[in-house]
């Protein structure tokens, strides 16, 4: 996978998305609010699959679903640094939970690709 498109892998877990609170609907969430940032595609079935795949990968190493993310988004030479957005300090300490395992194996890489290769947004401009 080129560095281009690896960038972006993670992308659309961004908002809440990774965090599961979508995968029982809407209804309550920012998703719901009618100027809503949130476009519907990225809570499509295959986005909320690829999150289901991606929270059994988490959970066998003891981790969420975030500092999975944060791990695969760090093991990457180019990487220099991960930029966060927390808005209490539970989400903080949750980020900086990765920092005790940072390392993936060769095997939950190609999981992670495999759970996400149908979850991939196309965020190219429509003309």
């Amino acid at each position: 996978m080129s560095s281009a498109s690896a960038s972006w892998r993670f992308r659309r877990w961004r908002r809440g998305i990774l965090s599961g609170k979508y995968a029982r609907g809407t209804e309550g969430t920012r998703a719901d609010e009618k100027n809503s940032s949130l476009r519907r595609a990225e809570l499509a079935p295959n986005i909320l699959s690829a999150v289901d795949k991606l929270e059994a990968v988490a959970k066998r190493r003891g981790q969420t679903p975030v500092q999975l993310a944060l791990a695969w988004v760090l093991r990457r030479p180019e990487v220099t640094s991960a930029l966060i957005g927390v808005r209490t300090l539970e989400q903080l300490k949750d980020n900086l939970g990765v920092l005790s395992n940072l390392t993936l194996s060769p095997e939950e890489l190609a999981e992670i690709d495999a759970a996400t290769k149908d979850a991939l947004l196309d965020h190219r401009p429509k003309f």
